[in-house]
Protein backbone atom coordinates (compact mmCIF):
# COMPACT_ATOMS: atom_id res chain seq x y z
CA UNK A 1 0.00 0.00 0.00
CA UNK A 2 1.50 3.23 -0.81
CA UNK A 3 1.57 6.17 0.88
CA UNK A 4 -1.18 9.32 0.28
CA UNK A 5 0.66 12.82 -1.03
CA UNK A 6 -0.10 14.31 2.21
CA UNK A 7 1.63 11.74 4.09
CA UNK A 8 4.80 11.53 2.05
CA UNK A 9 4.91 15.62 2.56
CA UNK A 10 4.28 15.25 6.33
CA UNK A 11 7.07 12.62 6.42
CA UNK A 12 9.46 14.63 4.70
CA UNK A 13 8.79 17.67 6.62
CA UNK A 14 9.22 15.55 9.60
CA UNK A 15 12.64 14.55 8.24
CA UNK A 16 13.79 18.00 6.97
CA UNK A 17 13.10 19.25 10.67
CA UNK A 18 14.93 16.58 12.40
CA UNK A 19 18.29 17.14 10.84
CA UNK A 20 18.35 20.05 12.58
CA UNK A 21 21.02 20.02 14.46
CA UNK A 22 21.67 23.70 15.96
CA UNK A 23 19.07 25.26 17.52
CA UNK A 24 17.19 28.12 16.29
CA UNK A 25 16.24 31.71 18.36
CA UNK A 26 13.54 33.49 17.38
CA UNK A 27 14.10 37.50 16.23
CA UNK A 28 12.14 40.30 14.69
CA UNK A 29 14.82 42.98 13.20
CA UNK A 30 14.68 44.01 9.67
CA UNK A 31 17.31 42.69 6.93
CA UNK A 32 18.47 44.03 3.43
CA UNK A 33 20.41 42.32 1.00
CA UNK A 34 20.69 44.47 -2.63
CA UNK A 35 17.94 46.02 -3.20
CA UNK A 36 15.57 43.54 -1.41
CA UNK A 37 14.20 44.07 2.53
CA UNK A 38 12.40 42.20 5.10
CA UNK A 39 12.35 40.49 8.25
CA UNK A 40 14.17 38.46 10.00
CA UNK A 41 12.65 35.66 11.54
CA UNK A 42 15.03 32.98 13.17
CA UNK A 43 18.69 32.53 13.12
CA UNK A 44 21.32 30.52 14.79
CA UNK A 45 24.79 29.79 14.33
CA UNK A 46 25.01 29.13 11.20
CA UNK A 47 21.90 30.51 9.32
CA UNK A 48 19.21 33.25 9.19
CA UNK A 49 15.42 32.25 8.89
CA UNK A 50 14.06 35.44 6.68
CA UNK A 51 10.84 36.68 5.19
CA UNK A 52 9.98 39.28 2.58
CA UNK A 53 7.91 40.61 0.03
CA UNK A 54 9.88 39.85 -2.90
CA UNK A 55 11.89 36.40 -3.33
CA UNK A 56 14.98 35.79 -2.51
CA UNK A 57 17.24 34.25 -5.29
CA UNK A 58 18.46 30.46 -4.76
CA UNK A 59 21.95 30.02 -4.36
CA UNK A 60 22.73 33.66 -4.50
CA UNK A 61 25.44 34.60 -2.79
CA UNK A 62 25.59 38.32 -1.16
CA UNK A 63 26.06 40.45 2.46
CA UNK A 64 23.30 40.53 4.68
CA UNK A 65 22.57 43.84 6.78
CA UNK A 66 20.75 43.41 9.44
CA UNK A 67 19.46 46.48 10.90
CA UNK A 68 19.19 46.28 15.25
CA UNK A 69 18.69 49.44 16.76
CA UNK A 70 21.85 51.65 15.62
CA UNK A 71 24.13 48.18 14.70
CA UNK A 72 24.51 47.24 11.11
CA UNK A 73 26.13 43.91 11.50
CA UNK A 74 26.71 42.21 8.15
CA UNK A 75 26.96 38.38 7.22
CA UNK A 76 27.99 36.75 3.85
CA UNK A 77 25.75 34.48 2.84
CA UNK A 78 23.96 32.45 0.40
CA UNK A 79 20.62 31.75 -0.04
CA UNK A 80 19.81 27.49 -0.03
CA UNK A 81 15.73 27.90 -0.36
CA UNK A 82 13.34 30.30 -1.23
CA UNK A 83 9.36 29.57 -0.73
CA UNK A 84 5.98 31.76 -0.98
CA UNK A 85 4.48 30.55 2.07
CA UNK A 86 1.55 33.24 1.71
CA UNK A 87 0.14 36.53 1.38
CA UNK A 88 -0.48 39.45 3.75
CA UNK A 89 -2.46 43.19 3.81
CA UNK A 90 0.71 45.89 3.26
CA UNK A 91 1.46 49.22 4.94
CA UNK A 92 -1.42 50.46 1.82
CA UNK A 93 -4.11 47.74 2.53
CA UNK A 94 -2.61 45.79 -0.63
CA UNK A 95 -2.41 42.25 -0.82
CA UNK A 96 1.58 41.23 -1.11
CA UNK A 97 3.24 37.66 -1.61
CA UNK A 98 5.32 36.39 1.74
CA UNK A 99 8.59 34.90 1.08
CA UNK A 100 10.38 32.49 3.43
CA UNK A 101 13.97 31.98 3.34
CA UNK A 102 16.94 30.20 5.05
CA UNK A 103 20.60 31.98 4.49
CA UNK A 104 23.81 29.82 5.26
CA UNK A 105 26.04 32.44 6.73
CA UNK A 106 29.72 32.19 5.58
CA UNK A 107 31.30 34.67 8.28
CA UNK A 108 31.83 38.57 8.82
Amino acid sequence: MSESPKRKEALLFDRESDRRQISRKSARTTFVVGSISGHLVDMSESGLGLEAQQALPVLKKGTFTLEIGKARPQFRGQVRWCRLTGTAASQHGETVPVYRAGIAIFGR
